[in-house]
């Protein structure tokens, strides 16, 4: 079976390891001898060494497409493909962890359905009371069973599709999915499962990912509905803010109240029970601080487009 494997990778030098090592195991056990292409726009050689080693270690062919500067996962994904040989492509992500019988569930979805795209099964992994409480407090109820940091398409229908936007940090997956809603394609399900460990570590890389990510979905008007919703939690945090302005008391009684409202949805809805209690006030902290971030997000890519639009006027 020919077929062509797509890794963007930034500054992974922690985590690309793990990720080649359950990599390489799958192709093993699918029998399969594909070319590997690692798109690495890391600032530093360290991810590059490193992939290589295990590379070597497993004595598994890759080739590392290294990068002058940082490349979006959209425009690193769209570097692998045009370099890729065969008709067949898989994406995954640095920081994601397939399961041994991932090739063999997918490829036989993809032969037997004669599907053009085939969607594995994502499910995270966090390890760490942080990562818990991270996860737990931006994730919703799962909306959708696609996810690009595991699948396989055909080369034509991804170039027919017109790859993924180069322009965005993250949140590239939107435009995808809206793209492909719109072209008759045969899609597939399996439940091969990769293995999310990619979590960030602080609340700076928070504040960085969230509010780039925001800014560049309303720059590509995606997620509309998403950002109605966004829009929403802002205008009611300023009405906490401006009751806690008028009334100190009334102000903290009305935050502890939504974030109390956030917590229950958050958790309860999303069914992310607690294994340490710690975990309870991180997890309150870290709900405001996503919110707080996606707003400002919100705010920074309408003042973008509000300039853009002067410039257009011009």
């Amino acid at each position: 079976m020919k077929l062509s494997i797509i890794i963007p990778a930034y500054q992974e030098e922690k985590t690309i390891a793990s990720t080649l090592k359950a990599l390489f195991i799958a192709i093993d056990k699918a029998q399969l001898e594909p070319e590997i292409f690692l798109v690495d726009s890391s600032l530093n050689m360290a991810t590059h060494d490193e992939a290589l080693r295990i590379a070597d270690e497993m004595h598994h062919p890759l080739t590392v497409l290294k990068q002058t500067q940082q490349t979006f996962a959209g425009k690193a994904r769209n570097i692998g493909s045009k370099a890729a040989q065969h008709e067949l492509l898989v994406f995954i992500d640095a920081g994601v962890y397939l399961e041994e019988d991932w090739f063999i569930k997918v490829l036989k979805v993809h032969h037997e359905q004669r599907c053009e795209l085939v969607w594995g099964k994502i499910t995270y992994d966090p390890k760490t009371i942080f990562e818990r409480s991270y996860l737990r407090s931006f994730m919703r109820a799962n909306y959708s069973r696609r996810d690009t940091n595991n699948f396989l398409i055909t080369k034509s229908k991804y170039w027919e599709i017109g790859g993924l936007n180069e322009q965005v940090h993250s949140g590239e997956d939107l435009e995808f999915f809206t793209k492909l809603d719109r072209l008759e394609i045969n899609e597939g399900y399996t439940d091969a499962l990769a293995y999310y460990r990619h979590f960030p570590q602080n609340t700076r890389t928070i504040l960085r990912k969230w509010i780039s990510f925001t800014t560049d979905n309303v720059m590509i008007h995606q997620a509309r509905a998403k950002f109605i919703f966004v829009g929403f939690e802002l205008v009611t945090l300023l009405v906490v803010l401006l009751i806690g302005i008028v009334d100190p008391f009334s102000g903290m009684l009305a935050l502890v109240i939504w974030l109390g409202l956030r917590f229950i949805f958050q958790v309860i809805v999303a069914k992310r029970p607690f294994k340490h209690l710690a975990e309870i006030p991180l997890t309150l902290y870290l709900i405001l601080v996503f919110d707080l971030t996606r707003a400002c997000g919100l705010i920074k890519g309408i003042g973008r487009l509000l300039k853009n639009n002067k410039e257009i006027h011009r």
